[in-house]
């Protein structure tokens, strides 16, 4: 069992702080945690640039507006706190990175707005 803290931002958004490691380099990231989002981790394309990112597959997703759209799926090595696992990523134009659902699916969470703190047990 592995317990992990994070925050809550001044937008209300609940926040983990995520290390991601591609084949040339790793990065530090606070990603939004977004249960809408079913998969695993969402970063900014930029980032994936820079850390170079492992092209596994591309997969239809549907988007929050119920469009659907290809996507490609890439993969690599991250590290949440002293959690260590291998996440499937998708990429995205926008500026957050976000943890999502799958990633989450072995742990409870709590979310604290009064004290602005969030805790995730994995189990």
């Amino acid at each position: 069992m592995t317990t992990i803290e994070g925050r809550i931002d001044e937008l209300l958004s609940p926040r983990l702080k995520v290390k991601v490691a591609g084949l040339k380099g790793t990065i530090d990231l606070e990603a939004i945690v977004d249960t809408g989002f079913n998969g695993d981790l969402c970063i900014p394309t930029t980032l994936a640039v820079q850390i170079g990112l492992i092209l596994e597959y591309v997969h239809d997703v549907e988007l929050a507006d119920g469009s659907r759209k290809r996507v490609p799926v890439y993969s690599c090595n991250i590290e949440l706190n002293d959690l260590k696992r291998r996440a499937e990523v998708i990429l995205t134009d926008g500026t957050d990175a976000l943890i999502g659902a799958n990633m989450l699916k072995s742990s409870t969470m709590t979310i604290n707005y009064k004290t602005r703190k969030i805790t995730v047990t994995f189990y």
